[in-house]
């Protein structure tokens, strides 16, 4: 009776059988979900537990940091040989609105610029300009070297005498151009960050977003991908792996990985998961069709080492065991 019974078993999953028993095993596993709370069978706090059990808690160790690192380099050479153009891959009439929503975001749009606009690096870069531009405004552009012919020339040419005969007074000159900058530097970065608050309409944003577009639409995925190498990207990747080795073990991270699932568990828990299933866009068909080859491709392979049949006799022997000793 147990060789039946488990011959019996074995042809329910033999090569020929395995997707359509699959199909029919998922899709009454599909209808009961469809019945079932999704809180009934998992709550958030596990998810929760979960994730920080395996993920926060573990560090990436050198196996699997090479294995992404392999799996990142292989998808970035696939996309440097690509030809597709980025208009291509991205449509502009998708990308107009991903710029309008980016747009949009005034406040966010405020607080960088102002963040940019009060850094020590721009500071700098305003004071260089402004030194240099009034430098060459002396030399280059101001009235006198406009309207008198030959006039730049012999100021610079004066310049240099000076220089050679008293190296002093060149040098007093610049600190006091560079005295004068330093001293307007506060209210020339005030008026370059109201300037920038104030220019950067909506309009003018998404004007620059669509000539930025246009210059971009035309060249290929390829020629974006291969500016990055791939000693370069597995620079970046490690300083991410260490970024992430002090992240994963902050409060911060713990709770913006627990606030979320325990929000979505708040407001679909009491739905069947069969209703969770369709509001994620997938449906009882999408689902049964897409795993019932793999899942069967697996089974076939089961089948054809022995597994399968090991593993149901194993499950079935000590039944009939049991039986016999009645």
């Amino acid at each position: 009776m147990l060789e039946a019974h488990v011959q019996f078993e074995l042809q329910c999953w033999a090569p020929d059988r395995a997707e359509e028993t699959l199909s029919t095993e998922l899709y009454a596993l599909i209808a009961w979900l469809d019945q079932i709370p999704l809180g009934d069978l998992i709550d958030g706090q596990t998810v929760v537990s979960s994730i920080q059990e395996l993920v926060l808690s573990r560090p990436i160790g050198p196996e699997l940091q090479q294995e992404i690192l392999a799996t990142v380099v292989a998808g970035q050479q696939a996309a440097a040989a690509e030809t597709a153009t980025i208009g291509e891959i991205l449509p502009e009439a998708e990308f107009d609105e991903i710029a309008r929503a980016a747009v949009g975001m005034r406040d966010l749009q405020e607080a960088v610029i102002t963040q940019i606009t009060s850094s020590e690096v721009y500071a700098k870069l305003i004071s260089h300009v402004l030194y240099e531009g009034l430098k060459g405004y002396l030399t280059e552009e101001n009235p006198v070297s406009k309207r008198v012919p030959g006039a730049s020339s012999i100021m610079k040419l004066g310049q240099s005498a000076i220089g050679n005969a008293a190296p002093g007074l060149s040098q007093g000159i610049d600190k006091q151009l560079m005295g004068f900058v330093n001293s307007n530097i506060s209210d020339a970065m005030r008026d370059s960050r109201e300037y920038l608050v104030d220019a950067l309409t909506e309009e003018r944003l998404m004007e620059t977003a669509g000539e930025i577009y246009h210059e971009a639409a035309e060249a290929e995925l390829g020629e974006a991908a291969a500016q990055l190498s791939p000693e370069a990207l597995q620079e970046i990747l490690m300083a991410m792996f260490g970024a992430w080795e002090h992240l994963r073990t902050t409060d911060t991270v713990s709770r913006l990985v627990e606030v979320p699932i325990v929000d979505f568990f708040e407001r679909w828990g009491n739905e069947p998961v069969g209703k969770v299933l369709i509001a994620a866009g997938i449906d009882a068909d999408d689902l049964v069709s897409t795993l019932s080859p793999a899942a069967a491709t697996v089974i076939e392979r089961a089948y054809q080492d022995g597994y399968l049949e090991e593993r149901i006799r194993a499950r079935l022997a000590p039944f009939y065991e049991h039986m016999a000793q009645q």
